[in-house]
C-alpha cells in the first residue's frame, strides 16, 4: 500500500528538482560530438593585431592547462580532451569553422573595438537524417588592441578558455553565478574552478554511460563586464521554489491522514 504514496513523492521531487540546474543547451536537437574523446588543434597562424601576445605553442598550453585542470577533471563524464595537433588557416572565426573537422579549433579573431569579449566559441556540424556526422568546435581569443585578454592573468586566462571549451561541446550558459559556465563575469570575479552545475551539464552531454547520451548546444561568448540576464525569469519561476515548498507540505499532510484513515479502517 504505501507504494501509492512513494510513487507520488517520487513525482513531486522530480518535479521540483526541475528548478535545480541552471546549464542551458540552446537548441532542441543541436549538434554534439560523437563521444567524449575530443581534440583541440591550434592555429599556427599567430595573432597579428596586438591583443594577444601568446604564440600558437602558448596557447597549446593553456588549452592543456584548461582541460586537465577542468573538464578532464569530471569522473562521471566520459570527456578526455586531448591538445595536439595544429592547423594553419587565416586567423578569422569562418576560417577556423571551415578547418574544424571533427575536433575543435583553436586561433584568434579581431572582435572590433567595441567588444567586450575576452574570447568566443561555437559548435555546428552537418547532418545526415538528423544524426551529426561532422562535428565543428572552434574558439577564437580576441585579438583586438582593446581585448580584455591582453591585460589578463594567467590563470583567468586559462579560466577563460575552459569556459569557452564549454561551449564548443554543446554547454551554454549558467544562471549560476558562481559557476565556470556563468553567463557574464566581471574582470576581478571570473571562477577559476568547476562548480556542480557545469560538471551537471557536462554529464548530460557527455555521460561515463554511452547509453545515457544526451542532447547537445550551440554557442555563446564570455563577456569581461556584467550585462542584462539573456533570460527573463518569470513570476512563477521567482516563486517556484515557495510553491515546491507548500505542496510538499501539503502531501505530507495527505499523507499521513490518509494512512492514518486506512489504519482505523482496518482495524
Amino acid at each position: 500500500m504505501f507504494f501509492f504514496f512513494k510513487l507520488p513523492l517520487v513525482t513531486l521531487l522530480l518535479f521540483l528538482t526541475s528548478f535545480a540546474h541552471s546549464f542551458t543547451l540552446t537548441w532542441n536537437n543541436p549538434p554534439r560530438f560523437p563521444s567524449g574523446n575530443i581534440t583541440i588543434k591550434v592555429n599556427t597562424t599567430n595573432c597579428s593585431v596586438g591583443g594577444v601576445s601568446e604564440s600558437y605553442t602558448e596557447i597549446q598550453t593553456l588549452l592543456k592547462e584548461a582541460v586537465d585542470n577542468y573538464w578532464n577533471q569530471i569522473y562521471s563524464s566520459s570527456l578526455n580532451f586531448k591538445v595536439e595537433g595544429t592547423i594553419t588557416v587565416d586567423n578569422s572565426d569562418t576560417a577556423l569553422l571551415n578547418a574544424a573537422d571533427n575536433f575543435i579549433a583553436v586561433g584568434c579573431h579581431d572582435m572590433g573595438n567595441s567588444s567586450s569579449s575576452y574570447a568566443a566559441a561555437s559548435l555546428s556540424c552537418s547532418q545526415l537524417n538528423g544524426v551529426c556526422i561532422n562535428a565543428k568546435g572552434y574558439m577564437y581569443i580576441n585579438e583586438n588592441a582593446n581585448s580584455p585578454w591582453a591585460n589578463a592573468e594567467r590563470g583567468i586566462k586559462v579560466a577563460i578558455l575552459a569556459h569557452e571549451i564549454g561551449h564548443t561541446i554543446g554547454i551554454g550558459h549558467s544562471e549560476k553565478s558562481y559557476a565556470l559556465m556563468y553567463y557574464a563575469t566581471n574582470n576581478s570575479d571570473i571562477q577559476t574552478y568547476l562548480s556542480e552545475d557545469d560538471a551537471d551539464a557536462a554529464t548530460f552531454l557527455y555521460p561515463d554511460d554511452p547509453a545515457l547520451l544526451g542532447l547537445g548546444g550551440d554557442c555563446g561568448a564570455v563577456a569581461s563586464t556584467q550585462s542584462p540576464h539573456p533570460h527573463k525569469k518569470t513570476f512563477l519561476y521567482t516563486l517556484s521554489p515557495l510553491i515546491g515548498l507548500l505542496l510538499g507540505a501539503l502531501f505530507i499532510l495527505c499523507t499521513r491522514r490518509a494512512r492514518s484513515f486506512f489504519r482505523r479502517s482496518a482495524s
